[in-house]
């Protein structure tokens, strides 16, 4: 039955191939060009800028708009840990093959022939780290990338085997393979990267779509409600580095006669300056030292609050909520409960 299922297989790609090329063979080969475009936006985006590549994709042009998400994974550690956390809870669950049945009624032999056939097919589905490409697992984890990105594509690549043409890999796909051109409605492929766009071969590529919002599938993806409080965070993280400096130590104020030599002007300040660091200091006769004791709590710091507001929203927005999100350190059991068959309920979504 399996070499029938087969035979079955090789004549339906057979039949393609005079118009699709061999499944066998690859249709976008890989690039060291797509680790340059993950470089090519700047580290710190402003919210005027990344509010203006968002509306830009809008049109079509989803390849800007995933820089910018690689940036956020990158530098956005709740966020990362957060998707990695849907990720890898999907790709890690067990996936069983189920023959097809009427209801009420037993599988027939054949139906449980093709469904121990898949099942071998995923449990031989490898990969190969050196190249890069993905077992079933990985792949699952890739095709779930869609929940933040909006969209993942990956190529499959095929074997014969003796039990069949079975998938042996996948490998992942940047955007500036695929897009929405602007005067076509639907994903299309452009295998040279050159904006030349053609339709997915078929049988060759795992599209994975994530729908989180009603219109335009241009704007899919839970990470692009999150991309506003990104850029404020990152220049809140520099404030914060700077506050941090000087937070804690007594402001040096000195008072000199209006009168005195600009060299006197001079020494003073770097006087006060390195005082930072030592203990005394020597002023000229008439200088007058004060020190103004400095706040002691950094509670009300506003970077500080953004920050924590941006990491509270991003787990909203990807696990739906949590225990600590809402509830903080007074939560009870009984809310925990209630929070994690949120988190349950997201997962089985994605």
């Amino acid at each position: 039955m399996i070499a029938e299922l087969s035979n079955r297989l090789g004549r339906m790609f057979s039949a393609k191939e005079g118009r699709n090329g061999s499944v066998a063979k690859r249709v976008v080969a890989p690039s060291t060009r797509d680790r340059l475009e993950s470089n090519a936006l700047g580290s710190k985006q402003s919210p005027a800028n990344v509010i203006s590549i968002l509306r830009a994709a809008l049109s079509g042009d989803i390849k800007q708009q995933y820089q910018v998400y690689e940036l956020m994974e990158d530098s956005w550690a709740r966020l990362s840990k957060n998707l990695h956390e849907l990720k890898s809870a999907a790709a890690g669950a067990t996936y069983t093959v189920m023959p097809y049945t009427q209801r009420g009624e037993d599988p027939t032999p054949e139906a449980q022939q093709k469904a121990d056939f898949i099942q071998h097919c995923i449990d031989n589905w490898v990969g190969n780290p050196v190249a890069n490409t993905n077992g079933f697992k990985d792949a699952i984890y890739d095709l779930c990338d869609g929940v933040g990105k909006g969209f993942s594509v990956q190529e499959v690549i095929w074997e014969a085997s003796a039990e069949g043409i079975r998938p042996k890999s996948t490998y992942f796909l940047h955007p500036r393979y695929y897009g929405f051109p602007y005067d076509q409605p639907d994903l299309m492929l452009a295998p040279n990267a050159d904006g030349v766009y053609e339709e997915f071969p078929a049988n060759k590529f795992l599209i994975g779509i994530y729908k989180n919002r009603s219109g335009n599938s241009m704007g899919y993806g839970l990470m692009r409600q999150l991309a506003f409080w990104w850029s404020g965070q990152n220049y809140c993280r520099d404030w914060l580095l700077n506050f941090a400096q000087v937070f804690g130590q007594p402001l040096r104020w000195a008072t000199y006669d209006p009168g005195a030599a600009a060299h006197i002007k001079n020494d003073i300040a770097d006087m006060l300056e390195n005082m930072g660091a030592a203990a005394w200091g020597a002023f000229p006769a008439g200088t007058q030292v004060e020190f103004k004791e400095a706040g002691k709590s950094g509670q009300d710091n506003p970077q500080s609050y953004f920050i924590n507001l941006a990491d509270k929203l991003c787990d909203i927005a990807i696990l739906g909520q949590t225990l600590t999100t809402d509830v903080g350190d007074s939560g009870s059991r009984a809310l925990g409960d209630v929070h994690q068959d949120v988190r349950v309920s997201r997962l089985q979504d994605v």
